[in-house]
Order: C-alpha cells, then structure tokens, then sequence
C-alpha cells in the first residue's frame, strides 16, 4: 500500500508540473492528464512476478530499512487506518451534506426555460447565483433568473454552449471522480491541488470548444463578466459551474484561442498514459517475494552483529559502505546475502564481513496478509575506523 501511495503520489507531482509549464497544449488535455493522474491512485498496477522481480524498486527498503533501530510505538501504525478512515467518512458526509443542501437550493422553484440551442433540459432558478449543470446520469442545466434576463440573445447562447461542453466531455463525471480521490487521499495535499487545477481546466476546455464552435469572443466575453457578478460562493463537488477558473486567465485565452488539433490532444494522452504505466511498473511494491496484493509488514531487526573489520583494512585505512541485498524467509533469518555494493577489489575482505555479519542478523519475519513471508531488502552496513 505504501508503495503504491508513493508511485500514484510521485506520478501525480509530475504531470502537476507538466500541465504547470509553459506550453501550447489545449486545455482539455491538461486536464484529461490530471484525471489520469488521480485515477491513478485507485488503480494499482498489479505486474507478474518476473516484471515485478526485474524491474521494480524495492520502496519498503527504501523507506524502512531493517538496520534501522524499532519505529516509536505512536509510528506502529494501528492508529493510522482508523484514522485514516475517520478522516474520509467526515470528510465524505460533509461533502454529501454540502451537495444535496446546494442541489435543493438550486432546483426549487425552477422552471423550465426555452433554448433554441440546447436539446437538453434547462431551467431557470432564483435560488443560483451563476450557471451550472446539475447532475451526472440525466444532467441538467440550470441558469439564475437574474443572468436568464440580463442576458442578450448571443450571450446567452454562449453560456449554453458553454454549459453543453460540459455535459458533452462529462465534467461532472470526472469531478465526482477526483472528489473519491481527494476523500480517499485527504491528507496528501497534491490531490487537493490537482483537483483543484482540473476544475479550472475544465472550465477553459468548455471556453475552447465554445470558440471553436464559432462564438464571436466579445460576445463570450460579455457573457462571463455577467456571469461573474453574481459568482460568489462555495462550488460543491461534482457539479460543473461557468465561473471556475482565475478570470484573467480565462479572458486571455478567450481572446489568444487558436483551434488546437485532436491529433496532439490523442498523442499527449497517450504519452501520459505511458509514463504512468512506467512509474507503475518502476516503483511497484516488490518487497514481497513472490506475491503481490493484501496488506504487507515488513521484517524488524531483533538481533544485529556488528562486522569485525580484517587487519588488512585497518592497515588500509579503508571507511564506506557496504550495501547487501538480502532475502529474509518466514521464519526471519537470513536465508541468502549478496553484496550489490561493495569496495573496490573486495574492500580488503570488508564485502565478505558485511556479508558474514548480515547472515547472523535475526528478524521478525515481514507478513503479508496476516502470514509470514519471504522478503526481500536491501541493508546498507558502514565501515568506520574509530
């Protein structure tokens, strides 16, 4: 589990940066790359043994290695999951509570509006303070009276396409998504962030397809300034709004737009799809022998022997490390040791007194599901002269 957070966390961080940089990319590409991001991390990727053996790093060495003395009782983690737990069903209820309280808000005394380019429902809400489409199976797109009125015959046909856009690309859909994402993960902040970024790139993806549908700009323009009057106020999870992103950024990119082709769209989301697979594969939990799934404890040291340095090195003046990959068996001794880094020519006999201190080491055997197990690790022993 730990190692999946931390390839889902790493791969996140980069597309992040990726939609960060300067670049021609269309919006809804970024965005797109963002949910991929977030899906990722409620989709392990599960490798057979032989792609797992080979290929991937052993993160439960990385971040506990078994020379380390005994974590402190408040890290044992038998509060961690409840915790963990606690924190999304809050979390999870507050949401729900903030959604349906908007949805009825919204929704009552609503009346049905006409809307020449529009084949979807549309109503009229007094109870709205801008545009929104409510809804994921049968979505629905609700104006505020007020906006409804203000708004000329052009205008408003732009907040329509706008809120169609929407409804085409299933921007609710994808919301509730990332929302599942940001409960499950509450206490990773790179979830929150991206969540928040996509919202912002789903509302400058609808811009884009309202331009590309042949909206003049300065009609588009005016229609968001109205819109932004009224757009005060918390956004609940998974309904899409016409006001989400930084205004000025929408308003450049409104009056800067150039089509972007679908061929680019296809070949970035492919790309992306591919170094998530390749993270997935680099970081998966292999530390486990064998099998891959369930819940997973590592092996703790119990009993260390110290390696006896040979007069050679002495004389030799010699100091490092020595970094031995190790396989721990169910009951937790050392069943096999091999030297990955040593000293040069041998270190003077130090790599074969790391290795013959290593096989003398005694663990608790690491479980998978509640059973012992054989484990890998990797255990880095240093040579110091006193």
């Amino acid at each position: 589990m730990i190692a999946h957070v931390l390839s889902a966390t790493l791969t996140l961080a980069i597309i992040l940066m990726i939609c960060a940089a300067p670049s021609h990319a269309a919006a809804r590409t970024r965005h797109a790359l963002l949910l991929l991001a977030l899906v990722r991390f409620m989709v392990p990727i599960a490798l057979p043994r032989q792609v797992g053996n080979a290929f991937a790093i052993d993160l439960a060495a990385v971040v506990r290695s078994a020379a380390a003395p005994a974590a402190p009782a408040f890290l044992s983690g038998s509060w961690l999951v409840p915790a963990w737990i606690g924190g999304a069903v809050i979390l999870g209820i507050v949401t729900l509570r903030r959604h349906l309280r908007f949805r009825r808000r919204a929704m009552a005394g609503s009346v049905p509006v006409l809307a020449e380019v529009s084949d979807r429902e549309v109503r009229s809400s007094r109870g709205l303070a801008e545009p929104a489409v409510i809804g994921i199976v049968r979505p629905v797109i609700v104006l505020p009276a007020l906006l409804h009125d203000s708004l000329d015959q052009n205008e408003l046909r732009a907040v329509l396409r706008h809120e169609l856009a929407h409804v085409a690309r299933r921007d609710n859909a994808s919301a509730a998504l990332a929302r599942i994402v940001c409960l499950a993960f509450w206490w990773n902040p790179l979830v929150w962030i991206a969540a928040s970024r996509m919202r912002a790139e789903a509302e400058r993806a609808c811009d884009e397809a309202v331009l590309d549908a042949g909206t003049d700009p300065s009609h588009y323009v005016g229609a968001i300034a109205k819109v932004c009057r009224g757009a005060i106020g918390p956004r609940p999870a998974g309904i899409s709004f016409a006001h989400g992103s930084p205004l000025n950024e929408r308003l450049e990119g409104i009056m800067s737009h150039r089509t972007r082709g679908s061929n680019v769209h296809k070949a970035l989301i492919a790309i992306a799809a591919v170094l998530v697979v390749a993270i997935g594969i680099g970081t998966a939990p292999s530390a486990l022998a064998g099998r891959t799934g369930g819940s997973t404890t590592p092996p703790v040291l119990v009993k260390k022997i110290n390696p006896e340095y040979t007069e050679a090195a002495k004389n030799a003046r010699l100091e490092g490390s020595v970094v031995v990959a190790v396989v721990i068996d169910a009951t937790g001794d050392v069943a096999k040791a091999d030297v990955i880094e040593g000293f040069p020519g041998g270190g003077e006999g130090l790599d074969q007194a790391a290795v013959a201190a290593v096989r003398q080491w005694k663990f608790t055997p690491g479980k998978q599901d509640g059973k012992p197990v054989d484990v890998k690790m990797r255990l880095t022993i240093k040579f110091k002269l006193s």
